[in-house]
């Protein structure tokens, strides 16, 4: 159950862009537990501060406006002393994704109704009382860089100038220093929620906001790990991809049960981290057949389908070093299903 009450900012004036934000106060029930929290949300005004009058003979211009951010932010209500309760910045990737599928997807007091597999049913869509949100232990803030979601440019400025990796730094650095100042949270303890892209943002702001304004962070939470796009991509001769995916191939049959009685029975770790990708590829000798079988056996995929997109693991080099995962272009390229 959700009951809000509005209390709107005063409408921009003028051409100039002012900051517009709207507090709303709910409340939702997950299990037996009652929360109260109050949902901030608007646009904030990022500028270019004129700190020395280096284009006007030394004399300060004013501040110039150069975008406006869109944040949607929740705090809990009742807690005794706020500003030392944990803060957590979120964002997604893309890049161009603003924050909704972090938001409304799993870390948000409420989220999109689904099916098991994440599907929304046919509409009328829905919202429900996300049991998964993280709001029991930390305030949420979700952030929309500039040209995602509800932020602009503004009127004027280059439609692609904060789409540069370090204008999107700086941007979203700047909003995170103006909302510690703005709400008194400089004392909490900081963390950052990064996905896909967001998480080579996340990276970067992790030193960014160190530097540029002395803000230190607790902790940084890295979700579909993009920092190396060369590991995602399934280029011709990149076979980097290949070692690396098998672990989670495996660890998502593991998590549903498909995979054979005997190898259920094993523990995760032992069964799919690296380990387990360098022992099937040190062997010097190694038959395509029974590699396919073999592979097949840990995914619970059709051959079909790992033959279609040319599933293969190069061998080690033969150089004798102990434990090194070599990738050999074009090495146990087969094709064909099981026999």
């Amino acid at each position: 159950m959700t009951e809000t009450k509005e209390t709107p900012s005063a409408p921009p004036v003028g051409k100039e862009p002012q900051d517009r934000i709207v507090v709303t106060e709910h409340s939702v029930v997950i299990g037996k537990k009652k929360l109260e929290y109050t949902a901030t949300c608007g646009t904030v005004v990022l500028r270019d501060y004129d700190e020395r009058g280096s284009e006007n003979d030394g004399k300060r211009t004013g501040d110039k406006p150069r975008a406006t951010l869109f944040f949607t932010a929740y705090t809990l209500k009742g807690v005794k002393k706020p500003e030392r309760r944990p803060l957590i910045f979120s964002f997604n990737g893309g890049p161009g994704s603003s924050s909704v599928w972090l938001h409304l997807g799993i870390l948000g007091p409420q989220r999109v109704a689904t099916d098991e597999m994440g599907n929304s049913p046919p509409p009328p869509y829905k919202l429900v009382d996300n049991e998964h949100t993280l709001l029991f232990e930390s305030d949420l803030v979700f952030i929309d860089p500039v040209g995602t979601g509800h932020s602009r440019m503004v009127e004027g400025e280059k439609v692609a100038e904060f789409h540069e990796y370090q204008r999107d730094l700086d941007a979203v650095g700047e909003f995170i220093r103006l909302y510690l100042a703005r709400y008194g949270r400089w004392g909490s303890p900081k963390y950052l929620i990064g996905e896909s892209y967001g998480t080579t943002r996340a990276a970067g702001l992790s030193r960014h906001l160190q530097e540029k304004h002395d803000i230190f962070l607790n902790g940084v939470m890295l979700v579909s790990l993009a920092v190396d796009l060369q590991t995602l991509s399934f280029d011709p001769g990149n076979e980097l991809p290949y070692p690396l995916f098998l672990p989670t191939y495996a660890a998502t049959a593991w998590y549903h049960k498909v995979l054979a009685p005997d190898l259920l029975k094993k523990p995760l770790l032992i069964l799919c981290p690296r380990a387990r990708a360098r022992a099937l590829v040190q062997a010097e000798q190694v038959r395509p057949i029974a590699f396919r079988t073999k592979r097949h056996q840990h995914l619970r995929a059709d051959a079909e389908v790992l033959c279609e997109f040319r599933l293969h693991l190069a061998l080690v080099t033969r150089s004798g070093q102990q434990g090194a995962l070599g990738i050999e272009r074009g090495a146990r390229d087969f094709g064909g299903v099981d026999r």
